[in-house]
């Protein structure tokens, strides 16, 4: 049996690590190691996975906090699996999952990336949607010519220990993105082969506020997507980018002409913002941005339309909105709002 390792960054999860580190331990393939990276929490994150009794599970703490994408990079340097996933610590993935990625790769050499189908869930684990994605390569990399987002769900996927020493981890620039993944899955489908599976095998937590997660006002983090995909055009065609050439240029007018969008319309990034926090139950900070919005454009059919759906989300409970969100097809229900 090919030794598998599951990556697990954790960093204030200790409501939720216990289940993603026991969904693990349940692999109906166990010929694993889970490695568990505590990015310094302040919380119990750590005792509960020490709690856990098991040879298979290998701790770090690191000694000051890195941020999610430096320890994800960290975990990814440490495996010694042939093949390599990954659980988020307010997730949990089904018991045939490893062995189904396990399977699908050793019966497709050819593949180097293996997704899944993903159940969406509350705070309390409850299945509220799912989503399949495309699972032959040629639909994958139609799917990301034609599109800003990706067809995969990062924490989703299996990959050969093959793709980390080709293609790295997530790469600096992207520190404090949300998306970084989107950069890091774009370079893997331009130099191997990828798949998905049928199955949701992939249960991915929406805890109370996680709709949109962190409201950023930096141009760069809120379009970090943007400009994933503006990179995988740069490769496309020079077969280098911005960020691995700096004689290559184009992104720095790239996020110009971002920024150019919010000038022409200064309500724009507060309407967004104040929506934001309202699916955050950040209400106050909400009214915050929504005054702003309004100083910039008045009673505005904008104004009214981001009025009209913070009092939505005042109205309907969490649970709903995620319903909605899942039925709307939409990756961040914020995501199309203009």
């Amino acid at each position: 049996m090919k030794l598998v390792t599951i990556c697990i960054a954790a960093y204030n999860a200790e409501k939720y690590i216990g289940k993603a580190i026991e969904s693990a331990l349940a692999q109906v393939y166990d010929h694993i190691e889970i490695l568990i990276c505590d990015d310094c929490s302040s919380d119990k994150t750590e005792q509960i996975a020490k709690s856990y009794k098991d040879e298979r599970i290998k701790l770090q703490k690191n000694a000051k906090n890195l941020g999610y994408l430096r320890t994800f990079n960290k975990l990814l340097n440490s495996a010694n699996g042939e093949f390599i996933c990954f659980v988020d610590a307010d997730d949990f993935i089904d018991q045939r999952k490893v062995w189904s990625q396990v399977e699908f790769l050793t019966k497709n050499p050819e593949i180097s990336l293996v997704g899944t189908g993903v159940c969406r869930t509350d705070e309390f684990g409850a299945v509220v949607g799912n989503e399949l994605f495309p699972q032959l390569d040629a639909d994958i990399k139609r799917y990301l010519d034609l599109n800003v987002g990706v067809c995969f769900c990062g924490s989703s996927v299996m990959i050969r220990k093959e793709v980390a020493t080709v293609i790295g981890g997530y790469r600096e620039y992207f520190i404090g993105c949300p998306a970084e993944d989107f950069d890091w899955l774009r370079r893997i489908s331009e130099n191997f082969r990828c798949a998905n599976l049928e199955g949701n095998f992939y249960f991915y937590r929406y805890t109370d506020g996680s709709l949109t997660r962190k409201v950023h006002y930096d141009i760069k983090a809120r379009h970090a997507a943007d400009i994933a995909k503006f990179l995988s055009n740069q490769r496309k065609q020079s077969n280098s980018d911005s960020l691995m050439n700096p004689d290559i240029h184009g992104l720095s007018k790239f996020i110009q002409d971002i920024n150019k969008k919010y000038q022409q319309s200064p309500g724009l990034l507060y309407r967004k913002t104040a929506f934001e926090h309202a699916l955050n139950s950040s209400y106050r900070a909400s009214f915050h941005d929504l005054k702003i919005a309004f100083r910039y454009e008045h009673l505005s059919f904008s104004v009214i339309k981001t009025c009209m759906l913070i009092c939505a989300v005042l109205i309907f409970p969490n649970s709903f909105l995620l319903k909605l969100k899942n039925f709307l097809g939409l990756n961040n229900i914020s995501g199309s709002f203009k």
